[in-house]
């Protein structure tokens, strides 16, 4: 469970940085398209990965839904770091 629990947490911030205005905020410069695709597809596949983790465990219905909670409380981890890094003053 904790493994599943961990890649989905790196696919959501793959999903994320495959975005051009997240990227930006963290890296400091533009996105190109080859490395947005790799992001993307690293995100899904990582999702998928995660999920196919989940059949592993003795109970799928329960560990379906605890993915699906950490999933949440993970999408809202990367949001509120993403807007720390948004807002923080700039050095320099």
């Amino acid at each position: 469970m904790l493994s599943s629990i961990v890649v989905s947490f790196i696919a959501i911030f793959a999903l994320a940085m495959s975005q051009n205005k997240h990227f930006k905020v963290l890296f400091k410069r533009q996105l190109t398209m080859s490395v947005e695709r790799i992001l993307s597809f690293l995100g899904w596949f990582g999702l998928l990965l995660s999920q196919g983790l989940l059949f592993q465990e003795p109970n799928i219905g329960l560990s379906y839904l605890y993915w699906l909670s950490w999933l949440s409380i993970s999408i809202v981890i990367i949001s509120l770091v993403l807007s720390y890094f948004h807002k923080a003053p700039r050095r320099g």
